[in-house]
């Protein structure tokens, strides 16, 4: 993983989507994807990369929500790694 790319919590992923009334066909058409793609994001098999941003907002989540933030490629000190939580 380079430290550039964006880690999405499969499992917060599909959480905040069905917190949201989203059903998966709703995602894939909003994106004009296919509904098995997104299948595949919420069973971390595939990763939305950059599209977590615009599903945060679809999902009135906070982003920091859907994301983890390896320890590897964070700067500051450990007691201020940035915690994953879903906000609903």
């Amino acid at each position: 993983m380079s430290s550039g790319e964006v880690v999405v919590d499969a499992v917060k992923l599909r959480a905040a989507r069905e917190n949201a009334k989203w059903s998966q066909m709703d995602v894939a058409n909003a994106f004009g994807i296919r509904q098995p793609t997104v299948s595949h994001w919420e069973s971390g098999h595939r990763s939305p990369g950059l599209r977590v941003f615009e599903l945060a907002g679809m999902f009135g989540v906070d982003v920091w929500g859907l994301v983890v933030v390896p320890e590897a490629v964070w700067d500051g000190p450990p007691e201020r790694v940035p915690r994953a939580e879903v906000v609903v």
